[in-house]
C-alpha cells in the first residue's frame, strides 16, 4: 500500500492531516496522567499486600485432607499460649469470637480468619463458633481444626459448635446472635453461675464477622488517636456525655456502620420489643449518631449476655417484619438500649 501511493503523480497524492506530533505538540491530559498514577499505585499496593500476606519468615508446609495443593502457613512456638492473653491497658481476657456455619465457604474464611490473626499477633483467644454442623461434619472440624489451625498457628485459636439456628425462619444469619449466646452460656471459658451472671464477667468480647482480615491487632482501648477514627460529630456528643473510649461494664464500642441507619425507628417496636421499652424515647438525632452499630462489637462478657439474650429475643419478631440480609445487624441495635450499655 505504501509503495502504490508513492507511484501516485504529484498531483493525485492524497492530502493528509498534518502531523500533530510534528507540527503541534501534543499537550499532556493531566487528568489521565494521574489517573495513570492511581492504578499503578493500586496495582503496587495490591502486590506489595499480597508479598506481606502470603511471606512472613520460615513457614511449614501441609496438606489439606483432600489431597489438594500444599497451603504454606505460619509456624508457632509451642509456648503460644503463653503469648498475651490480656488487654494491656485494663488486664481483662480477651475473646475473639467470629460465627459460621459448616459450609465450605466459611470453612476456608475461617482458616483465613486464623491466619490474619496469627500474622497480626492478635492477643486474647480466638474462636470460631461454628453452628449447625452433622455429626460426621463435626468430626472432621475438629480434626482439621486440631491438625492444621490449633497445633501450626496456635493453641489459642479455638473452635465451638453450637446447634443450627437458621431452620426457624430459614435464615443462616441467626447464628451470629444466637451463636453468641450459646457460647456465653457453654464454653470452657464461660458458662454461667447460680444467679445467672457468666462467670468470668470482666472478660472483654469481641464480636467480628468471618469475612474479617485482622490487619492489627483489636483490643478493649480506643484511645489512641493516630489508630481511631471517629466521625467529629459523634467525638463532639461522646465528649459531651463523658464516654470512655475503653470498653468497660456498661460501655460498648463498636464500628459505625451506616448501612441500615435510624430504619429500625419505621419497624412496629410495640410488637418487636414491646410498648414500654426505652427504644421507643431514642429520637431521629440520637438513632443516628449514636446506634448504627456494625462489627466488630466490643464489650464485657456480663453486657455481652445481656445483650445476647435480648438480640435472640428480637431477632425472629425483626426478621418477620424485615426479612433481608443484615436483618441481623438491625437486631443488634435495639438491645443496646434495654440495658445498662451506652
Amino acid at each position: 500500500m505504501l509503495r502504490r501511493l508513492h507511484q501516485l503523480p504529484e498531483h493525485s497524492s492524497p492530502k493528509l492531516p498534518p502531523n500533530d506530533l510534528t507540527e503541534d505538540k501534543v499537550k499532556p491530559n493531566p487528568s489521565k496522567i494521574k489517573n495513570g498514577y492511581y492504578l499503578m499505585s493500586i496495582i503496587s499496593l495490591t502486590w506489595i499486600f499480597t508479598l506481606f500476606i502470603l511471606y512472613d519468615g520460615p513457614a511449614i508446609t501441609i496438606r489439606n485432607s483432600e489431597g489438594g495443593v500444599n497451603v504454606p502457613v505460619q509456624h508457632h512456638p509451642a509456648n503460644d499460649v503463653q503469648m498475651k492473653l490480656i488487654s494491656p491497658t485494663t488486664n481483662a481476657t480477651i475473646h475473639v469470637l467470629f460465627s459460621t456455619d459448616c459450609s465450605p465457604f466459611q470453612h476456608w474464611q475461617s482458616y483465613l480468619f486464623f491466619y490474619s490473626a496469627s500474622r497480626a499477633k492478635q492477643p486474647g483467644y480466638v474462636t470460631r463458633i461454628a453452628s449447625g454442623c452433622n455429626e460426621s461434619q463435626q468430626i472432621e472440624e475438629e480434626r482439621w481444626h486440631e491438625t492444621h489451625i490449633r497445633r501450626v498457628m496456635s493453641d489459642r485459636f479455638r473452635i465451638h459448635f453450637t446447634p443450627s439456628y437458621s431452620g426457624a425462619k430459614d435464615y443462616k444469619f441467626f447464628n451470629k446472635p444466637f451463636g453468641l449466646k450459646h457460647f456465653l452460656e457453654h464454653s470452657d471459658f464461660m458458662g454461667l453461675t447460680e444467679s445467672g451472671d457468666v462467670k468470668d464477667p470482666s472478660s472483654i468480647i469481641i464480636l467480628c464477622d468471618p469475612d474479617f482480615l485482622i490487619l492489627r491487632p483489636i483490643t478493649d482501648d480506643f484511645t489512641n488517636e493516630r489508630e481511631t477514627i471517629i466521625n467529629p460529630k459523634r467525638k463532639k456528643a461522646f465528649i459531651g456525655k463523658n464516654a470512655p473510649l475503653i470498653a468497660k461494664n456498661g460501655y460498648m464500642v463498636s464500628q459505625t456502620w451506616e448501612g441500615l441507619g435510624s430504619k429500625w425507628r419505621t419497624f412496629n417496636l410495640n410488637k418487636i420489643v414491646g410498648a414500654d421499652s426505652p427504644a421507643k424515647l431514642v429520637d431521629q438525632t440520637d438513632a443516628q449518631l449514636f446506634y448504627p452499630a456494625g462489627p466488630p462489637y466490643i464489650g464485657t462478657a456480663r453486657d455481652m449476655y445481656r445483650i445476647a439474650v435480648k438480640w435472640t429475643d428480637f431477632a425472629i419478631p425483626v426478621y418477620e417484619e424485615y426479612p433481608k440480609i443484615h436483618a441481623e445487624m438491625c437486631k443488634c441495635i435495639r438491645p443496646l438500649q434495654v440495658n445498662t450499655c451506652s
